[in-house]
């Protein structure tokens, strides 16, 4: 519940409740009402409070990051690209090839012939 999670990220950080009190430009009771789950903060004090603890508003309300950060993978290199592309159209691959295959015999019997 959010309260709990108030509670943990103040003492996580290391404040007492008068010190997160005095940054927050409130009463050190109004924190405590905010951790026995018997008022809620602001939208203007979750903000702050979001800022302070470095976390998302969605954790600070519902307890869960706004998003999940995906793994980064390097692009394939034009090489890869390649091979992928030749193992998923082996038949179009080895058409292309007679064709080019043909290009360069008749190329080769047209500069040879003259």
């Amino acid at each position: 519940m959010m309260n709990e999670r108030l509670k943990q990220l103040r003492e996580k950080a290391g404040f007492s409740q008068e010190q997160l009190a005095e940054q927050l430009h409130v009463t050190r009771q109004a924190i405590s009402k905010w951790e026995l789950g018997k008022a809620e903060p602001s939208i203007d004090v979750l903000l702050q409070l979001a800022s302070i603890y470095d976390v998302t508003l969605d954790y600070l309300i519902k307890g869960q990051e706004l998003y999940t950060p995906e793994t980064f993978v390097m692009p394939k290199s034009n090489f890869e690209l390649a091979l992928d592309f030749i193992q998923r159209n082996t038949g179009l691959t080895i058409t292309i090839f007679a064709i080019f295959a043909g290009l360069i015999i008749s190329l080769v019997a047209i500069i040879l012939g003259t």
